[in-house]
């Protein structure tokens, strides 16, 4: 839903959508999984927004491309990654990590597969320079990030843990600049403080 929105609406304002997850959890983990939502929680999900919005930014509205239907597919890829958390969560007090995560992994690879080749989408790849890249995003921010995530879930409020993986927006910032040379604006980095302090807030809280 995330790279759908991203085709529809500015990639900022995608981004800013899916962020708003933290704050969906909150809301869903005190329905179904009984956490509580305290005043520094809340805090910590609109610091989060605040934060998200600077680092990408969001106050750039030139470039701002917006329609419903975007805006509608970035919402639901914020909720998809809530229930995943939520239902990641719940799974864990009956099966173990490895199990949520390999049924996780292995029921949405097969999805996605079955969509391209009925969308007509799916071609193959001959050059061993894309299947490397291919298997890099595989295995490092797919299969290792989702199963750190799954292990981290257990011992972690659902809450809690939408707040703690927003912490890839700095990550993503960094790897910009050293990776990829960008220039960092001072709202940026400003942001990334906030989003910094966001996860802070929730860590002290405990």
């Amino acid at each position: 839903a995330y790279f759908y929105a991203v085709k529809l609406i500015s990639a900022s304002i995608a981004v800013i959508l899916l962020y708003t997850y933290p704050v969906f959890v909150l809301i869903f983990s005190r329905k179904f999984l009984g956490e509580k939502v305290t005043r520094l929680k809340v805090l910590a999900a609109v610091l989060v927004l605040i934060g998200c919005f600077l680092t990408v930014k969001g106050y750039n509205l030139p470039s701002v491309k917006l329609n419903f239907a975007g805006i509608l597919i970035g919402l639901v890829s914020s909720l998809s990654f809530t229930f995943y958390t939520i239902l990641s969560r719940f799974t864990l007090s009956n099966i173990s990590e490895e199990t949520v995560t390999f049924y996780t992994l292995g029921f949405g690879g097969a999805i996605l597969l079955m969509l391209n080749i009925l969308t007509g989408n799916a071609s193959p790849i001959l050059n061993v320079k894309f299947w490397f890249l291919i298997l890099l995003l595989a295995i490092i921010p797919t299969v290792l990030a989702f199963t750190f995530f799954i292990f981290g879930l257990k011992n972690v409020e659902a809450g809690r843990a939408g707040v703690y993986t927003t912490s890839e927006i700095i990550s993503a910032l960094i790897l910009a600049y050293a990776i990829l040379g960008e220039r960092l604006e001072v709202l940026q980095l400003i942001g990334a403080l906030v989003v910094f302090f966001s996860i802070l807030i929730i860590y002290s809280s405990r």
